[in-house]
Order: structure tokens, then C-alpha cells, then sequence
């Protein structure tokens, strides 16, 4: 039986924690093994701890939390927390508000300026959680995915037959400068993705990974200037798309569902995926392509002040 008048009894997370860290998941070991190689794989460096159980296969909380690797220039901006849980006879006594001042400590050590958190839309608890120890929401988030019959069908969609579309050679790329200026000004308004900018450098940067594909459109009196232009990344079993936009006299014609499919196609992959912040009109487009809600998020933030300023002792 738990005594929530007992005091918190936390240490650092370790590799053999993560079966009991599964446990208090509802999964097996072999889950926790997976996690351990989630973490290595998006974070680095990670860090947490575990509340500490009277019964020693078990663990009564823990949290995980760490820099995702595409801070790739050294810098750390963010700590993000990939995951907090507290077993249910635990809640309500300050275990996770424990956690995360714990995880705010380690934060500000690194010299991070904010923790960052994702939840379910659907998870009331989680977010009212977060708000209780000092998290905001920032935006909300829906992964969409193509896939089976659709993907089918949206490959195969035509290109209206005034239009060409095929895939983006590099030498190309200096000539979708116009485009992207003019649909820079829209996205400023509506920032829908994870780019830093929408430019050509971010682009060209872009066609450097071995695993990136492009395509665009071009008017087929005019194959200087594209209207239009998709890119993402190949994964094993789907294309993640980075951007796709078409030019406001090219729209309402079949272009970008054209454009979609010529992209799906070239990547050779059986499914597309697409995340959108703050759903809207690029939303309703995805959903009338046959795209199906995987998830819906909401991000969170807090601030971070400076090191050792938590009101946590260490």
C-alpha cells in the first residue's frame, strides 16, 4: 500500500531502468528496450529519473527528456520532454511537478532557454498537467498520411494539360526564387510547417540529404518560371513532406493534388505523411486527397530562467 506522505525518493534514470520504466507504461520488457533506442535516436544528449518504489522491480514515476538532434549546430535552444509519467496511488502529491523541476534544472544547466512538450489534443489530463507547472500552449498539430487505395489514386492524378510537372533538377533550383518569395509572403501569415524560412538556401540545403526528392510545376508556356513546387524526405515506409505550395493564379486547377502525387511517385515510397500546424485551408486540402488524421497535438512551452534559478536543490 502507498503512503502519499512519504517523501519523493529520486534518482538519475539509468540503462537498467528502462524495464521498469516499460512496466509503469503497461508494456513488457522488449517495450522498454525500444524506448531506451527511441531516445537514442531523437535525443541527444538525454537525461531523467526515476521515483524510486518500495517494491525494487518497479519504479513509481519517471521522466525522460532531452535535445532533439536536429540542433545540429551545437546550440541548445530547447529540452524537450519525450515522456512523464507518475503511477496513478502517486499523483496528485507533487511527484510530477517534481519531475519536471528536476528536468528544469538540468535544462538550464545546458544553457537551454525553454522545455518544450507535446501532448494529444484529446488528453485533457496531460494538458492540464503541463498548464499546472507552468506550460503554455503554442500551437496545435495534425500528421496526416496517404496511403493504400488513396495513394494509389493521387499518384495517379494529371496535371491540368497546360501544366508539366516532374522532378526538380538541381541546377532548377535558383529559378523557384520568385515562387518562393511569393509564397513566403502567405506562409508569414499562416506558418504551417517546420522550416526556419522559405527560401532558396533552405531548398538548396535541403537537396543536399540523399534521402530528399523535389518536384515542380511549370505552366507549359512558360518553363522558366515555376508555380509550384513539393518537397520532403524518403523514410522506410513513407515521404514526409517538408513544403509544398502552388502560385494563387495556378490554384483551383488540379495542380497541387498533381503535384502531390508526382511527388509520392518519385520517392517510390506506398505512403505520404504531412504535419500542419494550426490546421486550416492546407488541412481541408490533405483531408480532399484522401489524407487521414494520425495525430493531433498540441505543443507547449516554458520558459526557462537561468541556471540554477528553478527553486529545485540539487
Amino acid at each position: 500500500m502507498f503512503d502519499p506522505r512519504e517523501p519523493i525518493a529520486v534518482r538519475d534514470l539509468g540503462s537498467d531502468d528502462w524495464v521498469a520504466v516499460a512496466g509503469l507504461l503497461g508494456r513488457d520488457a522488449s517495450y522498454g528496450a525500444r524506448l531506451a533506442s527511441h531516445v537514442e535516436a531523437t535525443y541527444r544528449p538525454s537525461f531523467g529519473w526515476v521515483v524510486l518504489s518500495s517494491d525494487p522491480t518497479r519504479v513509481d514515476g519517471a521522466i525522460v527528456a532531452g535535445v532533439r538532434r536536429r540542433a545540429s549546430d551545437g546550440s541548445v535552444g530547447a529540452v524537450s520532454i519525450a515522456w512523464v509519467g507518475v503511477r496513478p496511488a502517486r499523483r496528485r502529491i507533487g511527484v510530477g511537478r517534481h519531475l519536471i523541476e528536476r528536468v528544469a534544472f538540468g535544462a538550464s544547466r545546458l544553457g537551454a532557454h525553454r522545455l518544450e512538450a507535446a501532448v494529444d489534443v484529446g488528453d485533457t489530463n496531460a494538458v492540464g498537467f503541463f498548464s499546472g507547472v507552468g506550460f503554455e500552449v503554442e500551437r496545435r498539430t495534425v500528421e496526416v498520411r496517404v496511403a493504400g487505395a488513396d495513394a494509389t489514386e493521387l499518384m495517379g492524378a494529371t496535371a491540368p494539360p497546360d501544366m508539366t510537372i516532374r522532378p526538380l533538377r538541381h541546377e532548377e533550383l535558383p529559378s523557384l526564387t520568385g515562387l518562393l518569395i511569393h509564397l513566403a509572403v502567405e506562409r508569414a501569415t499562416e506558418p504551417h510547417d517546420d522550416l526556419e524560412g522559405l527560401t532558396p538556401s533552405v531548398l538548396l540545403s535541403a537537396s543536399m540529404h540523399v534521402d530528399h526528392v523535389a518536384v515542380g510545376a511549370w505552366e507549359a508556356s512558360d518553363q522558366e518560371s515555376p508555380v509550384g513546387v513539393a518537397w520532403a524526405s524518403r523514410r522506410a515506409d513513407s515521404v514526409h513532406v517538408h513544403f509544398f505550395g502552388v502560385h494563387e493564379d495556378s490554384r483551383r486547377r488540379g495542380t497541387g493534388r498533381a503535384l502531390l502525387g508526382a511527388l509520392l511517385a518519385a520517392s517510390k515510397r506506398p505512403a505520404l505523411v504531412a504535419r500542419v500546424h494550426e490546421p486550416a485551408a492546407l488541412h481541408g486540402f490533405l483531408v480532399r486527397v484522401g489524407a487521414i488524421v494520425t495525430s493531433d497535438t498540441v505543443a507547449l512551452a516554458r520558459p526557462l530562467r537561468q541556471a540554477g534559478d528553478t527553486g529545485l536543490t540539487m
